[in-house]
């Protein structure tokens, strides 16, 4: 997931799970986008993400 434009997230199984340290409940989303800060003239990617899926399913999709 790390140096994308965007990343998005849908838990979709049955049980809570964690994306990057937070509890994602069954059904929730979150979207990750990248941002450009014209000040600094710097495109700033998605970080690395950590997750944790056991006992649920994450459905992650990902933009260049």
């Amino acid at each position: 997931t790390a140096g994308r434009a965007q990343v998005s997230v849908t838990n979709i199984g049955g049980a809570n799970g964690t994306w990057n340290g937070i509890s994602l409940p069954s059904g929730a989303s979150i979207v990750y986008t990248a941002y450009y800060d014209a000040a600094d003239n710097i495109y700033y990617r998605v970080g690395s993400i950590s997750y944790d899926a056991t006992g649920t399913e994450f459905l992650i999709s990902e933009s260049p």
